[in-house]
């Protein structure tokens, strides 16, 4: 596979602990993974974060420190930032309202 630079943007976030999240894209460049674009997302653990991830049909789950996902294609790189746009709106929808007791 060809080497391709990928101007990407990286920020700390976090609520208690934190993650540390690089991102970033060619944006589309005509074609598939091949010729098209990448797009880069990786997040770091912070100390005390417990990161589990499953490759593929494999049913084990394995600790990590971070994980790092790369997309290659034009198509490819709309539909993840869909899937992103999707995971987002059902966890928003799904968290709990924080609440503070204020004594």
């Amino acid at each position: 596979m060809r080497k391709i630079e990928v101007p990407v943007n990286a920020r700390e976030v976090g609520v208690g602990d934190m993650f540390y999240v690089t991102v970033g894209t060619t944006g589309p460049q005509g074609g598939d993974s091949g010729h098209g674009g990448r797009t880069v997302l990786k997040i770091d653990a912070g100390t005390s974060c417990d990161f589990r991830l499953r490759l593929g049909n494999d049913d084990e789950w394995v600790s990590a420190d971070g994980i790092s996902l790369l997309v290659g294609g034009d198509f490819e790189m709309e539909a993840f930032l869909e899937a992103l746009r999707f995971a987002v709106r059902e966890l928003e929808r799904k968290k709990p309202h924080l609440t503070m007791v204020v004594e």
